[in-house]
C-alpha cells in the first residue's frame, strides 16, 4: 500500500535508473505508419535506424503565447459609457463607448472556467431567399479558412498551450454569435479571437475547398434513409416551396455561392455595437472589463445600425394536407402528425415566457398519455415523441405555433 511519505521519498533519478533496470534493450518490435501512397524505406533501413539511432538534446516546448499568435493588445481603450449592477443574479452590465454591450457574472461552479457568448439579434433572417443557401455555409467557410494570416493548420496548432479550449461561430436564422470556453490563462486570446474573426476573417481556396467536399458528401448522403424521405415530404407539406426549409439537394446545392458566403459573413459579423457579449465563470472582472476596453471596445461600431430579426414563418397550412411514403425494405413504418396555427402577440415578456413554459408542459403530457395508450396499452408502436413550439421573435408580433406527433 502506498503512503504519502513512501510517494514523497521518490526522486527523479531513482524513477529513471528503475527504467533503465527494465528497459536495458531497445526492444523487439518496430511499428511504422505511414499514408497509403507514401514509399517505405527498406528492412535494412529500418533495423539502422532502430539499432543505431542515439538520444538526442530536447529542446523543451515553448509556448507562443495567443498575444503573439492573434495579435497585440491595441493600444487605444474604450470608455465606460454605463454601467449597472443586478442584484437579483449578481451580474454586471457595461455599455461601451462604441456600442458594444458586456455582461459578466462571476462563478464558483468550474475552478478557472469561463464561459463566452457573443450575441447579435438578425442572422439569416436578414439575408434573401437567394441567398439563403449560401448563408448556411458562411461561417463554415470563415473557419475552415484559418483567420488573418493563419491557415486552418497554423490556427490549431496557435491554440496549443494558449488555455482555449473551444471557440465557434454560428449564424442562426434570427442571430449570429461567437461562443468560446477558455480559462483565465487563455481570456486574452478568446478576446484576440473575436477581435480578428471581425477584422480580418480569412476566406481562402483552401477554406472553400473544404466546404465543397462537406456538401458533396452531405448531398450524396442525403436520401439513404428511409427518414430523409419522410422528412422531405413533411418539409414540402409544412412549408410548401420555401428555400429556407428546402432539404439538401443537388439543386439546392448548386444555389451556395462562394462570393455570396463571404459577403453574407461580412455583413454579420461587422457591426459590434449590435453584440452583447456575456462572460459567466471563475473570472476577475476587473480585469475582464479592461481587457473589453481594449479589444472589443476598439472596434467599428455603428450604434444607429442596430438590427432587428424578421420572423419569415410561413402560415400552418390550411385543410388536412397528407401524404404516404415508401421507402426502404423493412416491415416498418412511421408517422408524422401536426397541427398548429397563429396566436396574437404577447401583452409582455412575461406571458411570452408563461405561454412557451406552458405548451412544452402540455407536450410533456400529451407524449406521457399517448405512450401508455398506444405502446402500454395497445403496444402498437414502438415509441412515441411529441414536439411543440411557439415561434417568438418578438413580443409585440404574432405568434406561429405547432404541436407534431
Amino acid at each position: 500500500t502506498w503512503s504519502t511519505s513512501a510517494i514523497s521519498a521518490l526522486t527523479a533519478s531513482e524513477v529513471n535508473r528503475a527504467a533503465r533496470e527494465l528497459l536495458p534493450e531497445r526492444g523487439t518490435l518496430l511499428r511504422l505508419f505511414a499514408p497509403a501512397d507514401e514509399p517505405l524505406p527498406d528492412e535494412a533501413a529500418l533495423r539502422a535506424l532502430w539499432t543505431m539511432h542515439k538520444n538526442t538534446q530536447l529542446t523543451a516546448y515553448a509556448e507562443s503565447g495567443a498575444q503573439s499568435a492573434f495579435g497585440a493588445r491595441p493600444t487605444a481603450k474604450a470608455a465606460v459609457v454605463t454601467a449597472a449592477h443586478y442584484d437579483g443574479i449578481d451580474a454586471s452590465d457595461y455599455l461601451l463607448e462604441n456600442g458594444a454591450r458586456i455582461i459578466t457574472k462571476k462563478t464558483d461552479f468550474e475552478t478557472d472556467g469561463i464561459y463566452v457568448l457573443a450575441w447579435s439579434e438578425g442572422g439569416r433572417s436578414l439575408v434573401s431567399d437567394e441567398d439563403y443557401p449560401s448563408s448556411l455555409v458562411a461561417t463554415t467557410y470563415a473557419a475552415y479558412s484559418g483567420v488573418g494570416d493563419m491557415t486552418l493548420a497554423a490556427f490549431r496548432k496557435s491554440l496549443m498551450g494558449t488555455g482555449i479550449g473551444s471557440v465557434d461561430m454560428s449564424l442562426y436564422d434570427d442571430s449570429e454569435q461567437f461562443s468560446a470556453f477558455t480559462t483565465g490563462k487563455g481570456l486574452e486570446g478568446t478576446l484576440q479571437l473575436f477581435r480578428a474573426f471581425f477584422v480580418s476573417p480569412r476566406f481562402s481556396d483552401d477554406g472553400w475547398l473544404s466546404v465543397g467536399t462537406r456538401l458533396d458528401n452531405a448531398v450524396k448522403a442525403h436520401g439513404a434513409a428511409p427518414e430523409d424521405a419522410l422528412w422531405d415530404a413533411v418539409l414540402a407539406a409544412r412549408y410548401g416551396n420555401s428555400i429556407r426549409h428546402a432539404p439538401l439537394t443537388a439543386d439546392f446545392a448548386a444555389r451556395i455561392d462562394r462570393e455570396r458566403a463571404e459577403r453574407i459573413y461580412r455583413a454579420r459579423f461587422t457591426n459590434v455595437a449590435d453584440f452583447t457579449f456575456i462572460f459567466v465563470g471563475d473570472l476577475d472582472e476587473k480585469t475582464l472589463l479592461e481587457l473589453c476596453q481594449h479589444y472589443i471596445g476598439t472596434l467599428p461600431g455603428d450604434k444607429n445600425a442596430r438590427e432587428r430579426a424578421v420572423l419569415h414563418e410561413e402560415p400552418f397550412p390550411a385543410g388536412t394536407p397528407h401524404s404516404v411514403v415508401h421507402k426502404g425494405q423493412d416491415e416498418q413504418s412511421s408517422v408524422y402528425l401536426a397541427f398548429g396555427g397563429t396566436l396574437p402577440p404577447a401583452l409582455d415578456a412575461a406571458q411570452c415566457w408563461l405561454d412557451s413554459a406552458l405548451m412544452d408542459a402540455f407536450g410533456q403530457l400529451l407524449e406521457m398519455k399517448l405512450f401508455d395508450n398506444l405502446r402500454e396499452d395497445k403496444s402498437g408502436t414502438y415509441g412515441v415523441n411529441v414536439w411543440t413550439d411557439i415561434n417568438t421573435l418578438h413580443v409585440d408580433e404574432p405568434r406561429e405555433f405547432a404541436v407534431a406527433i
